[in-house]
């Protein structure tokens, strides 16, 4: 997800190492900024700082002992998925509630809920640029997509000769009659994880001619 995220592109690493700590950091700060910011939310203002860090510990007390806070979904949705990790993992529970220890313990909730970015900044400043008017998806086989914000069910990733990046495409019918080609409209690049090094070019697709319209 992270590597995603971002592209596969991390302080000018690409692609970024597999199991880069770097990265690891990052995205688990992101996840448990995220978290902070939510419950912040929940537990609304505060006139000193050391209250809603209060606040915030017990909140994080209550989100370990029943998985969410408020039936805030995203917040339960992450926290299952951190807890359904084994214990070793960059991403076990332990690790995110540490995290989240440091976001509260570094951040400065009383002036708007700003907290702390010395962790993560690449990474979100990175995430945000490139998931911009973009959002996920998975294709066929299940690897794990980015394309343009009006990507719909039944459009098409393309890999077209001289693009550097795969493309998506809808279908829109048939091109001239005789022809054998069929007609699409080109919606922008996509990232594929796991197709952007020329990797589908080994997966045994054939190339054939369309028509853009």
């Amino acid at each position: 997800m992270a590597r995603t995220c971002i592209a596969n592109k991390f302080d000018l690493q690409t692609p970024i190492p597999p199991g880069s700590p770097k990265l690891d950091t990052a995205f688990l700060h992101s996840i448990a900024n995220y978290i902070v910011q939510r419950i912040a939310y929940h537990v609304g203002g505060a006139a000193d700082t050391a209250n809603v860090q209060e606040k915030l510990v017990a909140e994080i007390s209550l989100l370990t002992r029943v998985g969410t806070v408020n039936d805030d979904p995203d917040i339960a949705a992450m926290w299952g998925l951190f807890k359904a990790e084994p214990s070793g993992s960059p991403f076990s529970l332990q690790a995110l509630l540490d995290a989240i220890k440091i976001e509260i313990e570094d951040g400065d909730p009383a002036s708007k809920h700003q907290f702390s970015r010395r962790y993560y900044a690449n990474f979100r400043a990175v995430d945000y640029r490139f998931m911009n008017a973009r959002r996920f998806f998975l294709v066929n086989g299940g690897l794990l997509a980015v394309g343009p914000e009006d990507t719909s069910l039944d459009d098409e990733v393309w890999v077209v000769a001289g693009c550097y990046t795969p493309v998506m495409m809808r279908w829109k019918g048939s091109g001239p009659a005789d022809s054998g080609e069929t007609s699409h409209e080109l919606l922008g690049p996509a990232y594929v994880h796991g197709v952007m090094y020329v990797e589908a070019l080994d997966m045994g697709f054939e190339w054939e001619n369309i028509v853009l319209g």
